[in-house]
C-alpha cells in the first residue's frame, strides 16, 4: 500500500476518535431568568453557552459518557453546582430559574 495512502488513512483514524471523545451535547431550556449563562466543567475541559430569551441553551463538544456539572450565572448570581452525566450524543436538562439575592435557584422540569 502507497505510504501517503496509508498516513491518511491513520490521520483519518485518529481524526475520527479526537471526535467520538467529545461528541456530547448538553441542551434544554432554563427559563425566568433573561441573560443568564451555562457553564459546564467535565474535568479539565470547560464549556459555556448564554442562555437565549426564550430559554434555550446548547453547549457542544462535551466529552461523551462522562461525569460532568454545570452552573449558572446571571451577574453575580451563582447556582450551585449541577451533577450530571453526559451521554453519547445529547443530554438534555430543563429547568426553571429563580433569583433569590445573589443566588440561583435552578429547579429541574
Amino acid at each position: 500500500m502507497d505510504k501517503n495512502k496509508l498516513l491518511g488513512m491513520g490521520i483519518a483514524t485518529l481524526m475520527l476518535c479526537a471526535y467520538s471523545a467529545t461528541a456530547s451535547d448538553l441542551r434544554g431550556s432554563l427559563k425566568g431568568v433573561s441573560g443568564a449563562k451555562v457553564k459546564v466543567t467535565c474535568g479539565s475541559v470547560i464549556r459555556s453557552s448564554n442562555i437565549a430569551k426564550n430559554g434555550g441553551y446548547r453547549v457542544n463538544d462535551l466529552p461523551a459518557n462522562q461525569s460532568c456539572g454545570f452552573t449558572v450565572s446571571h451577574g453575580s448570581a451563582r447556582s450551585v453546582k449541577i451533577s450530571f452525566s453526559t451521554r453519547s450524543s445529547v443530554t438534555y436538562y430543563n429547568g426553571v430559574l429563580r433569583k433569590v439575592g445573589k443566588k440561583l435557584i435552578v429547579v429541574r422540569q
